[in-house]
């Protein structure tokens, strides 16, 4: 209890330091977060669960939810969500002493809570906003209930299971690469002990997939192919080239995948104890002197628990060190087995309190000696003290003024009439992005939305500065330090593009920024689009000849225009509200090339999203501009249509026009 208090408390001391904002992935979960809480709020139960079943689309949505009871209890408020880790390791601390207790004894059960608490990674994660931790405190109930299982506790246990895999699937779908092998070595052994499969096995597997598949299924059966999708995206495809570490064989420099594991997850200090411990278990294995502590029947899991995950990940192509975290405390526990082994027959109950004092002491030097004034012992590539770990490092306090970019661009929106504006991010910094500023909006439910153009956009430069200059009202831009040079390739295209063709956008201030930077804001100074009085726009326009057509009952386009220009193809349309309509309509724009393909294509709400057709007036006529960034080829033939988004129905054309390859579309070019 003490040692556990002893890890709450510093970690509730340090979030409380640390100032600066989220990055990247957990400014996204806040973001959700903070919709969900809204939504809760504002329309109740029913409402929440139904913007939980398809929240994030590819990643499971558990993280999202866990936040919103300390936002009852203490406000909204990043430094609100860390505390969900605070309570994680009050349950993992717990849970692997019990589990400890239970296959290699008190005192190795002990020092195995001890050791993964100090083990960097692991420290760095309790205090951030991400799955990491939460998941790690899963896998550990899961091995615990496990080996109750495996000891006869069966049914108990096999509903417990149920209740872990259904939140570990909602928090991670990785979550069975940690369990998997070692639950299969547990039942086959139980074939194996048995010579048969017992029904009261297949029993057990019913109780925990009667839990499990339901639980789960309140996301996965609405989202399951885009969370596949990502995975291997992710994990193995393009997505995780830019986040390889290289060859996992070429060990002779720092930045190698296992160096990191060693360095950055489970530190210098305990990876030397472990090396030593090895040695030992060795020697002793050699000379036939018995085990080390732990029975062959929990040694195998646990064993499974941390090598298959570790060779999994080593081989992905994405390799990020933090996926390591739920099999980390696997090898706490058996660093705790060996030593306490090591100590009952030479170290004695000191030398095992030593041992565990430097791994507290060097946990608190990483976590709160100021960086200016640490030092760094190292033995080769080896780092065995550091107060600078990636993630293991102490708070950081810096007054970044995120909260002020997000108030200023929605007083201005306000003060414009937009009821919702776009504002392009053209950086991608660790501190101050897209991701942080639209949890920022999030939180305090601003009208503004903010984008980047990060490497997951499959648009090329030229198209993405189009889409900028016509879609944002907002323009954001930083002087140096950009952040990530790969995530900030299409940035600075982007950029180049727009301020080559005269940047379309009025400065409206600029700040000074830690880093010793400067952001500036920009506001479009044309708006992109006009809403007309209808006597107005025909008093100064004739409709276009034979192209007055109607979709539905509710939308006519009165005029079009297509214009070849320097920057590709510029679409002036004209449309008018001819009945009152009650859903939001997209607009869609398809180019084709004369062989039939797709040339280039767009879907928008009109108006840039400003003006959505619920809010249309009959009578009122609304003059939009749209690009398509290319040259065209001869022959290019473009149409434009409408449908409902959410129902994917397409409103019949009703009049005028060739129509071709376009049921309900209209031929303007």
């Amino acid at each position: 209890m003490l040692v556990t208090v002893f890890f709450v408390v510093t970690t509730a001391v340090w979030v409380n330091l640390d100032t600066v904002p989220p990055l990247w992935d957990q400014s996204q979960y806040l973001q959700e977060s903070e919709i969900l809480y809204h939504t809760l709020r504002h329309s109740g139960p029913v409402a929440f669960l139904s913007a939980f079943s398809g929240v994030m689309g590819m990643k499971a949505p558990l993280i999202t939810a866990l936040p919103l009871p300390f936002y009852f209890l203490l406000g909204e408020s990043h430094l609100a969500a860390r505390y969900v880790n605070v309570v994680f390791i009050l349950i993992a601390s717990w849970y692997l002493f019990r589990l400890g207790e239970l296959v290699a004894g008190r005192r190795a059960a002990l020092l195995g809570v001890i050791i993964l608490n100090t083990f960097p990674l692991v420290a760095g994660m309790a205090r951030q906003v991400l799955v990491e931790y939460g998941l790690m405190t899963l896998v550990i109930l899961w091995m615990y209930y496990l080996l109750r299982w495996q000891g006869g506790e069966e049914k108990s246990s096999a509903w417990a299971l149920g209740i872990v895999l259904g939140l570990g699937m909602l928090l991670k779908v990785t979550f069975p690469l940690y369990v998997g092998v070692p639950t299969a070595l547990v039942l086959l052994r139980d074939v194996l002990r048995h010579r048969r499969l017992r029904a009261s096995t297949l029993a057990s597997l019913a109780r925990v997939a009667v839990v499990a598949v339901p639980l789960a299924g309140i996301w996965y059966f609405k989202n399951w192919a885009a969370v596949f999708g990502f995975v291997m995206k992710a994990g193995y495809g393009d997505w995780a080239q830019a986040y390889s570490k290289g060859s996992v064989f070429s060990m002779g420099t720092v930045g190698t995948y296992w160096l990191d594991l060693i360095n950055f997850g489970i530190g210098g200090y305990w990876f030397l104890v472990l090396v030593i411990v090895t040695c030992w278990i060795a020697v002793k294995a050699l000379r036939r002197e018995g085990p080390f502590g732990i029975a062959r029947d929990h040694l195998y899991p646990l064993l499974a628990w941390w090598t298959v995950p570790w060779l999994a990940l080593t081989f992905t192509v994405s390799k990020d060190i933090r996926f390591s975290v739920p099999y980390l405390p696997a090898i706490a526990l058996l660093l705790g087995s060996g030593c306490a082994a090591i100590a009952r027959r030479r170290w004695g109950t000191a030398g095992l309190g030593l041992i565990a004092v430097l791994g507290i002491l060097h946990y608190t030097y990483y976590s709160f000696v100021a960086r200016n004034a640490g030092l760094e012992w190292r033995a080769g590539p080896l780092i065995v003290s550091s107060n600078n770990l990636k993630w293991a490092h102490p708070p950081t306090a810096e007054p970044w003024p995120n909260e002020d970019v997000a108030k200023i661009l929605a007083d201005d929106a306000q003060k414009q009439g937009f009821a919702q504006s776009k504002a392009a991010v053209l950086f991608s910094h660790p501190r101050l992005s897209s991701h942080n500023l639209n949890y920022l909006s999030a939180l305090h439910e601003f009208p503004v939305r903010f984008t980047t153009c990060n490497i997951q956009m499959t648009e090329s430069s030229s198209e993405l500065a189009s889409r900028v200059r016509t879609e944002s009202n907002y323009l954001l831009t930083k002087s140096a330090s950009l952040g990530p040079e790969f995530l900030n390739v299409k940035n600075v295209e982007v950029l180049d593009l727009l301020q080559g063709a005269g940047l379309p956008f009025d400065r409206i201030a600029s700040i000074a920024l830690p880093d010793q930077s400067e952001l500036f804001l920009f506001r479009r100074n044309e708006r992109g689009y006009r809403v007309w009085r209808p006597e107005d726009y025909f008093r100064l326009h004739a409709p276009g000849q034979g192209r007055v057509v109607r979709f539905g009952s509710g939308i006519s386009l009165v005029n079009s225009d297509v214009a070849d220009t320097s920057h590709g193809l510029k679409l002036s349309l004209v449309w008018q509200c001819t009945a009152q309509m009650k859903e939001d309509y997209r607009v869609y724009v398809h180019a084709y090339a004369p062989d039939g393909q797709v040339f280039a294509n767009g879907d928008h709400y009109p108006a840039h999203g400003n003006h959505p057709t619920s809010r249309w007036r009959v009578g009122e006529v609304i003059e939009e501009q749209v690009w398509i960034p290319k040259a065209p080829p001869a022959g290019l033939r473009i149409y434009v249509g409408w449908y409902q988004f959410e129902r994917r129905f397409q409103l019949p054309v009703e009049g005028g026009g060739a129509r071709e390859a376009e049921p309900n579309g209209v031929r303007i070019y």
